[in-house]
């Protein structure tokens, strides 16, 4: 099961889309794809190459064995537009990414 908190926007009003899951309950690599498909609203299996983003395996392995003692770790990485960052809490964060216009000669 998953909460959200602020949806982002296409106008890029909106910072971020907040989304918690629980480890024990659904692999990290799919909570990403899930919170991608809700911050875009199109559906996980159409979300962009997440393989070429990064190794959801790796990324599970990562996230989901961490304890309390382990301390905390978080992975951040560029998907199309976005910025996305899972946490070993269970936090996954959308972030629409800013345009720089100086760097399209604007």
């Amino acid at each position: 099961m998953y909460e959200t908190d602020d949806a982002v926007g296409t106008d890029g009003t909106a910072s971020a889309m907040r989304t918690q899951y629980e480890w024990s309950t659904i692999p990290p690599s799919i909570a990403v794809a899930e919170s991608v498909a809700l911050a875009t609203g199109d559906h996980p299996e159409r979300v962009g190459p997440l393989r070429d983003a990064l190794d959801p395996d790796a990324l599970d392995a990562l996230l989901a064995s961490r304890t309390a003692r382990d301390g905390e770790a978080s992975v951040s990485f560029s998907l199309e537009d976005l910025r996305v960052t899972a946490r070993s809490d269970g936090e996954v964060i959308v972030r629409r990414q800013r345009r720089n216009p100086s760097a399209h000669g604007h």
